[in-house]
């Protein structure tokens, strides 16, 4: 009807984009952002309602453990880990977006009687990923939650163990897992480190957004250094003995998982690591983030080739996803990793259950077996 009347002659374009604008609730907010204004008056000034309408047409959603969205379009000669670009919206990862759903977070563990034992928060190396652990923080304290928050890009698996560790309530890793350079997010895990789903959680978030009343009582915020816990962890078990001289390429794309390189080195002197791309990057520059796309690791596939390495390895964004390539370059498809994985857990714990994706070969099945 705007469009219509628009080209009729009856109003301006810049009536459009206001009438737009005025229809959603969350256009400007108690303390809304000064980047945002900014962000928001130059979108209307440039006449780009098609950018308004996409961020202003609902509600990010959540989807797989949490929410994730477009935080803007990077500029590397102004964007910071601390700053970066926002654009305004509920339907963008804002920093707004951000201290609304992180008061109805704090909302849900208080409504669960659960917000006593604490809040763990872990942050990638993404534009803005710091900026919105710090607001993160500082709301969760104010509704009287102790928080546990890493000083430095954390993986998320190194989040999850310490939401273990801590026996907190709720464990938030700010990051938008494996999507491009300009998305970000929030990714949950409950008591246990178990994933938060829609039926566990997810849903009574979101419906608690924007109905939240003030607390007297202020929260702790803890720094943790649990880099050398997590590393503990992961080699317990393991016979390094048994190890043999090996030549590894291990892309980390300039995520997080680049700070796990040098503990790598030193607990594993037998392998010789190659590191690419391990130097902390939220802009991305060599490639995506998501190892799963071909393209992704190309440079691995060469570097493998160029060094004579006995295989190679590529993480995404958070370091919850890894591939490996044979000596050769070539991808070995994930399933036949499961397969090896679960054929090893089962020799040590006989009958335990295994648990794989559908579309997992049979191959997975009949190891199992």
């Amino acid at each position: 009807h705007l469009k219509e009347s628009n080209e009729s002659g009856l109003i301006t374009e810049s009536e459009v984009g206001f009438a737009m604008l005025s229809v959603c609730e969350n256009l400007v907010l108690p303390g809304y952002d000064q980047q945002g204004i900014k962000t928001l008056q130059r979108l209307i000034k440039d006449k780009d309602w098609e950018e308004l309408r996409e961020s202003y047409k609902a509600e990010i959603e959540f989807g797989t453990a949490g929410i994730r969205g477009k935080r803007g379009n990077p500029n590397k000669k102004t964007d910071t880990p601390q700053d970066g670009q926002y654009l305004p919206g509920p339907n963008r990862v804002s920093i707004d977006v951000v201290r609304r759903y992180t008061l109805a977070v704090a909302k849900w563990l208080e409504h669960k009687k659960k917000k006593d034992a604490g809040v763990v928060i872990g942050r990638d190396t993404r534009i803005g990923s710091r900026r919105f652990l710090e607001e993160s923080v500082r709301i969760l304290r104010k509704k009287g939650i102790t928080v546990y928050y890493f000083d430095g890009d954390r993986p998320v698996a190194e989040m999850a163990l310490a939401v273990v560790e801590m026996g907190a309530a709720l464990g938030i890793e700010i990051t938008a897992s494996h999507l491009p350079g300009n998305w970000n997010g929030f990714k949950l895990v409950g008591k246990g480190a178990f994933p938060v789903g829609q039926k566990s959680g997810l849903k009574e978030i979101q419906q608690l957004i924007g109905k939240i009343k003030p607390s007297r009582k202020k929260g702790k915020a803890v720094k943790k250094k649990a880099l050398q816990e997590y590393i503990k962890f992961n080699f317990e078990g393991l016979n390094l003995g048994l190890l043999k001289p090996l030549k590894v390429v291990i892309d980390t794309g300039n995520s997080v998982p680049g700070t796990l390189i040098p503990f790598l080195e030193k607990s594993l002197p037998i392998i010789k690591i190659c590191p690419l791309f391990e130097k902390l990057d939220g802009n991305f520059p060599n490639h995506g983030t998501d190892p799963l796309v071909e393209e992704n690791i190309a440079s691995l596939k060469a570097e493998v080739r160029k060094r004579n390495a006995s295989f190679g390895v590529a993480f995404d964004g958070d370091g919850d996803r890894i591939i490996f390539v044979d000596e050769k370059g070539k991808r070995v498809p994930g399933d036949l990793i499961l397969a090896l994985v679960g054929q090893n857990i089962l020799e040590k714990c006989p009958g335990a259950k295994i648990l794989y994706d559908v579309r997992s070969s049979n191959a997975v099945k009949e190891v199992i077996k």
